[in-house]
């Protein structure tokens, strides 16, 4: 049973976000400090839900890419939020916390698309910059 199942052929959000962070930690030379933190929330639909054996939770993964500056006593950000359903991970929701903006993600790509995008903005851009220089005060 099972002889031909494999690992789906994707790259995880989990990955896929922790490769952009450490894109970005060696631009900023560890100065500012991107990471990633992930959790499964379960949301169960009704009390008898969490009385049963179920498969009809709505597990969902939360990632987040933050920010933190060592030398600012490591002041935290957040910056952007992936959330999907842990059984079919894409299609996938991608929210820029900074400008406040959600989209939909289908794949891996689309999702590395957006993810650079809202990096790439010129809000998250001019922060990061003005922590950036007060790691030399």
């Amino acid at each position: 049973m099972w002889e031909d199942l494999k690992p789906a052929s994707i790259v995880s959000p989990v990955n896929l976000i922790k490769e952009i962070a450490n894109e970005l930690n060696r631009v900023t030379k560890e100065a500012i400090v991107f990471f990633v933190e992930h959790n499964v929330y379960r949301d169960y639909s009704d009390i008898t839900s969490l009385l049963e054996d179920s498969s009809d939770d709505n597990s969902k993964r939360v990632i987040r890419l933050k920010l933190s500056v060592p030398a600012l006593n490591a002041y935290t950000l957040n910056l952007i939020r992936v959330v999907y359903d842990v059984r079919t991970v894409y299609p996938c929701e991608v929210a820029d916390i900074i400008g406040e903006n959600n989209v939909s993600a289908e794949s891996s790509k689309v999702l590395g698309d957006r993810v650079r995008e809202i990096l790439n903005s010129k809000k998250v851009k001019d922060i990061v910059s003005n922590l950036w220089a007060q790691v030399r005060d």
